[in-house]
C-alpha cells in the first residue's frame, strides 16, 4: 500500500525535522525512534479514515434501531435501506482495519458520534445513494463509498477540522492518503490482507533515514565542492536533503537504479522545495553521480524477487 515514493517523503521530512530543530542526542536510534513513530501515525491516521467510513456506513443500524423503537406518522418513512451497511464490502473494509498500538492509542476514542451521524444523513440524502439503494445488485458498492469520500467528507470543512483535531501532523500525510485510499477502495480484495506498511518498505525507510543521518558530514564533503557556482539563494535546505537522500540511494541501494533515484528526488523537490529546485537538484545529482561512477562507488545489480 505505501510505497518507496511515500517512505521518500516520510524520511525527508522527518530529516528535515532534526535538521531545523536539532538535538544535543546524536544518537541515530533516537531519531529513528522518532521517525518509527511517525510512520505509525501515518498507518493509524489511514485506517482511522477506513473506520470512520464504516461507522458512518453502519450508522443505519442505529437509525434503523432509533426508528423502529418510536411510534411515527404513517406519511413519514420509517424504513431504512441497509444494503450498503450490511454489504460483504463493508464487513471486509471493516476487517481490514489493523491499528498499530502507540502509546495505548485508542482510535475509537477519537470518533466523534455526532459528526459521523451528520455525515450519515448528508450522505443518505444525496441522489447518489438514492441511486445505489434502488438498485438491484451491489455491483456499485466501491463507487458509492468513493462518493463518500470524495464528496461527503473531503468537501466538508467540518471533516478537515476532525482530523487536525484528532491528527495535529495530517497534513503531511493529506497526499498520499488521497491517492492510496481512491487505490485501497477500487482493490480492496488485493489489499484485504496486506499490511499498510510491508517490512521491505518500512526496513527501506529506516535504513534510508539512518545513512543519512550517520554521514551527513561525508555528504556535505561530496556536495561543497560542487556548490562554488552556485548563488546562496538556491541552496534551500530542502534541496540539501535531498541530494544527501539521493547520495545515499546511489551509494548504498544497489537494486535501485540511479536514473529511478535521480527521478523520485527531481519529482520530490518540485513538490516541497522552490520553483528551480527541480533543475537546481537535477545538475547537481548528474554531476555527483558521475563522478561516483567514475570512481568506481556506483555498484548496482538487478533486483530479483523471490518466488
Amino acid at each position: 500500500m505505501i510505497t518507496r515514493h511515500d517512505i521518500r517523503i516520510k524520511v525527508f521530512q522527518q530529516l528535515y525535522k532534526s535538521a531545523v530543530n536539532p538535538s544535543n542526542i546524536h544518537n541515530t536510534k533516537h531519531y529513528i525512534s522518532f521517525f518509527e513513530e511517525d510512520l505509525q501515525k501515518s498507518v493509524n491516521l489511514f485506517n482511522y479514515i477506513c473506520l470512520l467510513i464504516t461507522k458512518i456506513v453502519q450508522y443505519a443500524n442505529i437509525d434503523e434501531l432509533k426508528k423502529s423503537q418510536k411510534f411515527l406518522p404513517e406519511n413519514q418513512n420509517q424504513f431504512v435501506n441497509l444494503k450498503l451497511a450490511d454489504s460483504v464490502f463493508i464487513k471486509e473494509l471493516s476487517s481490514s482495519i489493523q491499528f498499530i498500538n502507540i502509546k495505548g492509542y485508542k482510535p475509537e476514542a477519537d470518533l466523534d458520534h455526532e459528526s459521523i451521524k451528520n455525515w450519515y444523513f448528508q450522505f443518505i440524502n444525496t441522489p447518489n445513494f438514492k441511486e445505489f439503494s434502488n438498485l438491484q445488485s451491489n455491483s456499485n458498492e466501491k463507487k458509492i463509498i468513493g462518493f463518500l469520500w470524495e464528496t461527503i467528507l473531503l468537501e466538508d470543512e467540518s471533516f478537515w477540522s476532525h482530523l487536525e483535531l484528532k491528527y495535529p501532523s495530517f497534513e503531511s500525510d493529506l497526499e498520499w492518503i488521497i491517492i492510496r485510499f481512491d487505490n485501497f477502495i477500487k482493490n480492496l480484495e488485493k489489499h484485504i490482507s496486506d499490511p499498510i506498511i510491508d517490512d521491505e518498505k518500512r526496513n527501506f525507510g529506516i535504513k534510508l533515514f539512518s545513512l543519512c543521518f550517520e554521514k551527513n558530514d561525508d555528504y556535505d564533503s561530496i556536495i561543497n565542492p560542487k556548490l562554488m557556482n552556485w548563488k546562496e539563494d538556491r541552496l534551500a535546505k530542502n534541496d540539501l536533503i535531498l541530494c544527501k537522500m539521493a547520495i545515499t540511494e546511489f551509494l548504498y541501494f544497489e537494486t535501485i537504479p540511479a536514473k529511478v533515484t535521480l527521478n523520485e528526488y527531481i519529482d520530490i523537490a518540485k513538490m516541497y522545495s522552490t520553483e528551480k529546485s527541480g533543475r537546481f537538484i537535477n545538475g547537481l545529482l548528474d554531476s555527483i553521480l558521475k563522478d561516483l561512477e567514475q570512481q568506481g562507488k556506483v555498484e548496482k545489480i538487478a533486483f530479483t524477487k523471490l518466488p
